[in-house]
């Protein structure tokens, strides 16, 4: 009996001591190698100028310019005939743009639509969340038994009630338009009878019954729903994208040209448009070109139009060009047109954009290497210099939220945001939950965890070690 209590006591130690030794240990991971936090203020890339995007290509002789119109185009008005001779910035035909508005208020409605799907899965997630599981409801059933009454003789009228009644007066019963008459906006229900709009209770329709799951599936089921959110909110942010270009060809009604030359063919018909070819072909005069390689994340703000400036390195000499063709296809890998001097995301796309420079150029030969700089402020009216935005690397997801670790009172702290667009596919807008005299470190890594010990420092060399 001694042995067993004892082995019992330094079992009791030993479990004990672990306990403490597991929490000291904790303690120790949580209080050493506090994790370094940065001011908010000094991650913002709010103040970035995206006006200036620069490239490098070659020179090259213009080609011929090439219009197409695809089959929902409708021509309203033609400017030119073939054999005319043109000048860059000429307008050389007009698109009636009735049918794309027309498309674009259709794809709105619908944006809506899918819009509302995600506030509908969202409120079909709260009430999953709100479910209790079977396992912890405690249900107490009572049999009752219901009284039996003992039968009662049905009561004999008396002559004298005989009397008192009138054989001649008829009971009356109120007509469905009587009742209508009465409440004009009352409806006549399935049974026949009459009361206020979806105030019908159908015996057959289970109504709000809540279902009930236990835990393991009341969990799958939350998972399931969550993942359906979220290819929900991908399908709106695709098609938001698909908007955007639509609304963006609704600018492009009128056609220019973008070089110097004679229309050597002009061809509007159906049969023509159906087939594929071009409608007009401007024949080039001269002029030198070039192409830039633009990253995909950023090709859908360039707009035909766009002003360059170009650097010829091998005389010195600066230029200007205006974009006139931005390609819907990327380079193919190996491409000798492709030219990534300035570097960028080795992941990414790169699209072909084509150059003319519209000034004269006698000085400039084929095979020239030159800088391409695209004015692009134009292009970025919605971007908002005095906004916070952060670098995607400092905001963590999780499920369908957002959120950062930050320093509160000396320990890392969870704090949900609210975000916007992604601007480059690097950076985030933050709307809401975070200011710029807040800290917060870099969320990733084994000493990353809430209720971390953390301080506070102002100097890139201490928090990143360069």
């Amino acid at each position: 009996m001694k042995k067993l209590i004892i082995t019992l006591i330094v079992l009791g130690i030993l479990v004990v001591g672990t306990i403490v030794g597991v929490k000291i240990y904790k303690d120790h991971r949580k209080n050493s190698n506090p994790v370094k936090c940065m001011p908010v203020s000094m991650l913002n890339q709010g103040y970035w100028d995206p006006s200036d995007e620069n490239s490098s290509g070659y020179i090259s002789a213009t080609t011929d310019q090439k219009i197409y119109a695809d089959m929902n185009s409708v021509i309203e008005e033609v400017y030119v005939s073939e054999g005319d001779t043109v000048k860059a910035g000429d307008a050389i035909l007009k698109f009636d743009m009735t049918q794309k508005e027309l498309e674009v208020e259709t794809m709105r409605t619908q944006l809506e639509v899918y819009k509302t799907d995600v506030s509908l899965a969202e409120r079909q997630l709260e009430k999953l969340k709100n479910i209790v599981p079977i396992e912890d409801k405690t249900t107490t059933e009572e049999i009752t038994e219901e009284p039996t009454e003992a039968p009662t003789e049905a009561p004999t009228a008396s002559p004298s009630d005989a009397d008192t009644e009138d054989p001649t007066e008829e009971p009356t019963e109120d007509t469905g338009d009587d009742i209508l008459k009465e409440h004009p906006d009352w409806v006549m229900y399935p049974d026949g009878t009459y009361g206020p709009p979806d105030a019908f209770d159908d015996p057959d329709d289970p109504g709000d019954i809540e279902p009930e799951y236990t835990r393991d599936q009341l969990k799958a089921e939350i998972k399931k729903k969550e993942n359906k959110i979220e290819e929900l909110k991908i399908r709106v942010k695709m098609y938001e994208i698909d908007l955007q270009k639509k609304e963006k060809s609704l600018t492009e009604s009128e056609i220019k040209a973008a070089i110097n030359g004679v229309i050597k063919k002009l061809d509007t018909s159906d049969e023509n448009i159906s087939s594929g070819n071009p409608i007009a072909v401007i024949s080039a005069d001269g002029g030198y070109q070039t192409t830039a390689s633009i990253n995909e994340w950023k090709i859908d703000s360039m707009v035909i139009g766009t002003p360059v400036s170009i650097y010829s390195y091998e005389n010195g000499q600066q230029y200007t060009g205006k974009v006139t063709e931005i390609s819907k296809t990327p380079f193919e890998e190996g491409d000798p047109s492709f030219s990534d001097f300035y570097g960028g995301s080795t992941s990414a796309s790169y699209y072909p954009v084509t150059i003319v420079i519209d000034e004269p150029c006698d000085d400039l030969n084929e095979g020239m290497f030159v800088r391409i700089s695209l004015d692009m402020s134009q292009n970025f009216d919605d971007y908002r210099s005095d906004g916070l935005y952060l670098p995607l690397s400092y905001v963590r997801r999780e499920n369908s939220k957002y959120y950062v670790m930050m320093n509160e009172n000396g320990r890392l702290k969870k704090r949900y945001i609210k975000t916007g667009k992604t601007v480059y596919g690097s950076v985030i807008e933050i709307k809401s939950g975070l200011d710029g005299s807040e800290y917060i470190c870099f969320p990733y890594g084994k000493d990353v965890s809430e209720g971390k010990k953390c301080v506070n420092t102002d100097s890139y060399e201490d928090a990143f070690g360069y």
